[in-house]
């Protein structure tokens, strides 16, 4: 199978790499190279969402969350049993706390505080349809997008609306 057969769901850069979520697994271009499929235990499994930490990369994929711990290394589901099984949408490894991530799935935004080792929802309101989350200028200010955009300033305890007055999905974007 070639990289470009199949939909294109995810890009992250890492490491003077670049790393392509498809249907067809995840892909990768070292510097230099040409694009090889990443072989494993997500190798034939659809990526939807990526992202980097320092050395560790993310996959989310439609059957959980899954970490590689350092380039070149074998990949693993995050020892988080409430984000086994789920469709991952997206990940942000927050920067402002150590090990800190936000996970979109079908359920809604988990928060993990020690690389996925565990999650919880992150509040009463889960947002199940959040497609892109975006970690911003300071610890807990985050925006989900999903059915509209959301706004929170407290780690994702409580949502703001932002989508108030817009006349539909296809104007739901966040400008900030």
């Amino acid at each position: 199978p070639s990289v470009f057969e199949s939909p294109t769901y995810a890009l992250e850069l890492g490491n003077g790499d670049v790393y392509l979520g498809t249907d067809q697994g995840l892909w990768q271009l070292p510097v230099g190279e040409d694009w090889a499929a990443v072989p494993g235990r997500i190798a034939d499994t659809p990526v939807l969402s990526l992202a980097m930490d320092g050395e560790v990369l993310y996959a989310g994929t439609s059957e959980g969350l899954f970490i590689r711990s350092s380039p070149g290394g074998s990949w693993a589901p995050v020892g988080a049993m409430e984000l086994a099984g789920l469709e991952v949408r997206d990940i942000v490894a927050d920067r402002f706390w150590e090990g800190g991530l936000w996970v979109a799935t079908e359920r809604g935004v988990y928060r993990s505080d020690d690389r996925g080792q565990s999650a919880r929802i992150a509040s009463r309101n889960p947002l199940p349809l959040t497609t892109k989350l975006v970690a911003l200028d300071r610890p807990g200010h985050l925006l989900a997008i999903g059915d509209g955009a959301w706004e929170s300033v407290d780690g994702g305890i409580q949502w703001q609306s932002l989508s108030v007055g817009l006349s539909g999905p296809e104007q739901w974007v966040a400008r900030r």
